[in-house]
């Protein structure tokens, strides 16, 4: 996969302690990225009011290298600051055919509030 203006993210991977919060374990600049149009661009979000404060969620696809090094518990800080949640697996597409590996689709959602 290949990107005219292509972005630079940081991935961070996480794991839980004994206590149930989230650490992050390591970190690392991942070059040649793209994210969808769509969700940051008002797609898929929506916000809910709750007793004590609001919640934003926004959704959104990373496009990454094949091969990267992205998990389930990890967040993607973009390059304009925000922190994404990964959402589910990463997938790596690869042909069976060819072996032609365009990428990986990463979905990552927001929260705010």
């Amino acid at each position: 996969m290949f990107f005219a203006n292509s972005i630079t993210v940081t991935i961070n991977h996480r794991t839980i302690d004994r206590n149930g919060d989230y650490q992050i374990t390591d970190s690392y600049q991942l070059p040649g990225c793209a994210i969808s149009v769509v969700g940051k661009s008002g797609g898929q979000t929506s916000e809910s009011d709750s007793f004590e404060r609001d919640t934003v969620r926004a959704s959104t696809i990373l496009f990454a290298p094949s091969g990267s090094d992205i998990r389930v518990n990890d967040t993607v800080t973009l390059n304009d600051g925000t922190v994404w949640h990964v959402y589910g697996l990463p997938t790596d597409f690869g042909s069976p055919f060819t072996g032609w590996a365009p990428g990986m689709q990463v979905h990552l959602r927001f929260y705010e509030g």
